[in-house]
């Protein structure tokens, strides 16, 4: 119902308005301005929500336990199985991460303790960053299997890794993006184009 102009906002709804909006922009601070995280947790289980597909696990107590989860399902378990078997100077740099990642958090590990914080490492953060990154695309976008297959070989890994990393800037920045046809090679063409919502602008990256 909406109040009348001439009534007075009652004290206690106009409070609950300003916790609301305060919320939000805690959510775009922490966040940018893309699609929010949608997460719950229900009957024990975690729920996050990645464009029309839904996570769940019991074991997530944080969104990094989520990420570290969900990069190992973007790139495929047995992709990921075969590269770990493979010697440290064969292994793929994202199995590197992982398994620089682990061993770092396992030594951190304090009996006891559900939820524990350890100082950020080059290992952590770069696979945290590229989880996150995926995770944005696919959640306000698409995540799309040839991006996947790039960031797999390892002759194109670099170019891959950049590019999930200017996408995700520019969702963080609220553009609304549009894919180009990666199956379209008979013209040269942009990764995508950024629309700003505020002045319509189109800008090709």
């Amino acid at each position: 119902k909406v109040l009348p102009q001439t009534s007075a906002i009652p004290p206690e709804v106009k409070l609950q308005f300003e916790k609301i909006q305060a919320i939000q922009e805690q959510i775009k601070k922490q966040q940018g301005h893309g699609r929010p995280i949608i997460s719950e947790k229900f009957q024990g289980y975690r729920f996050v929500a990645s464009g029309s597909r839904v996570h769940y696990s019991k074991k997530w107590e944080t969104f990094h336990d989520f990420l570290l989860n969900y990069i190992k399902t973007a790139l495929g378990s047995d992709w990921g199985n075969a590269e770990i078997k493979k010697s440290e100077s064969e292994q793929h740099p994202i199995i590197q991460w992982f398994v620089k990642a682990g061993n770092y958090m396992r030594s951190q590990r304090k009996d006891g303790v559900e939820i524990q914080s350890a100082p950020m490492t080059g290992a952590v953060f770069a696979l945290l960053n590229l989880s996150y990154n995926l995770f944005l695309v696919e959640h306000n976008l698409k995540l799309q299997e040839k991006i996947i297959a790039r960031l797999k070989n390892r002759q194109q890994f670099q170019g891959a890794l950049y590019e999930t990393y200017v996408c995700a800037v520019f969702i963080r920045a609220g553009f609304d993006l549009e894919l180009e046809n990666e199956d379209d090679s008979l013209t040269s063409h942009c990764e995508f184009t950024a629309t700003a919502p505020e002045t319509g602008k189109k800008y090709s990256v």
